[in-house]
Parts: structure tokens; sequence; C-alpha cells
């Protein structure tokens, strides 16, 4: 299974489409379900100058269904779109997003 990778730029407030596309010659989507994931790298800073760096990740989805709490805001919708060999599945969240630091 191949899937190649690509850099997402918008403004603040459009809709992004993330999508991973693969070509699989005995792709079975029960078998192997695709799953997205929000995961995020967290900084701190310790009172002795280290800093220390973890991430933490929550599922999104399972298939189709849009799972807690991300269900909630209804920005997200997850779509499958199978024709062999190539497998297309796409994560579109909806705009409002912001960064707020």
């Amino acid at each position: 299974m191949t899937s190649s990778a690509a850099k997402l730029e918008r403004m603040e407030g459009e809709t992004v489409e993330l999508v991973c596309e693969f070509n699989g010659s005995q792709f079975n989507l029960f078998d192997n379900p695709v799953v997205w994931y929000k995961t995020q790298r967290l900084h701190h800073h310790g009172s002795d100058g280290v800093v220390e760096v973890y991430s933490e990740s929550a599922q999104i989805n399972m298939m189709r269904t849009v799972l807690a709490p991300f269900a909630a805001t209804k920005r997200f919708k997850p779509s499958f779109h199978p024709t062999p060999p190539t497998y297309r599945f796409a994560l579109t969240i909806a705009g409002d997003l912001k960064c707020n630091i």
C-alpha cells in the first residue's frame, strides 16, 4: 500500500479536506478500517529549564461514524470512494477553524 504526502495551507475559516489516497491489490475495508486521528505535540517547560515534548492523540472516526467529542461540532465528515485498486478516504473539516494563542 502506498500513499502520497501533501502540505495544506488555508486561510482562517476555510473548509479543509484531508485526503488519504492509496493503492491496494487486496484491500478490505472491514479488515483494514481507515481511521483519522487528531494528534498534537505538547511542550512542557520545566522550572529547571528542561523542555519535555510529548504528544497526545484522539481518534476522530470509526469508518464513516464521527466519534465524540468531534461529532458534537458537526464539522467533521469522513468519506470513502473505492475504485480498485485505488481507494480514496477523505476527512472534510468545515470552516470556522481558528488558531488562538
